[in-house]
């Protein structure tokens, strides 16, 4: 039996989602893309990753993870057809209150961030004047007029 190939590993679509040390998204599917997508309109919506502190990130990670899960759990239900009823006991597959479980911790932790749209937090007056003059500068900078050399070499 030690030739054989083990079925049935923990590994499965999650693991293929995710890169071996498991903190970052593997961006090799669509369904991975996708999910970064979201991550990123969601923050956007928070104002911007500059204006969400460490604990919203936090609850930012669990939201995308817990997204990937129900997204998994999702396809997998879709793939079993009728077979989620048991007819006899009259009763659902105990995958569906599980998927409720997550869809109800996703929602908790959304509220937790809140529902309405964040702007991003517009600087003082000091560092707006700062980078206004700093791109008035380099403005200058690449309209100077050309030198004398490269006027001769023109002709």
């Amino acid at each position: 039996m030690a030739g054989r190939r083990q079925k049935g590993t923990r590994k499965g679509q999650m693991g293929r989602v995710l890169i071996p040390d498991r903190t970052r998204i593997d961006g090799r599917l669509r369904a991975s893309r996708d999910l970064v997508r979201w991550r990123c309109e969601l923050t956007d919506s928070l104002g911007g990753a500059g204006n969400l502190s460490v604990q919203e990130q936090s609850i930012v990670e669990l939201i995308c993870r817990e997204r990937m899960i129900l997204d998994l759990c999702d396809s997998w239900i879709l793939q079993q057809g009728g077979l989620l009823i048991n007819k006899r006991r009259k009763s659902l597959a105990p995958i569906l209150s599980q998927r409720q479980v997550l869809v109800d911790s996703l929602s908790r932790h959304l509220l937790s961030l809140g529902l309405k749209r964040r702007l991003p937090a517009e600087p003082d007056l000091q560092t707006y004047i700062r980078e206004f003059d700093a791109a008035k500068e380099a403005e200058r900078a690449n309209a100077a007029p050309e030198s004398p050399q490269e006027k001769t070499d023109a002709d």
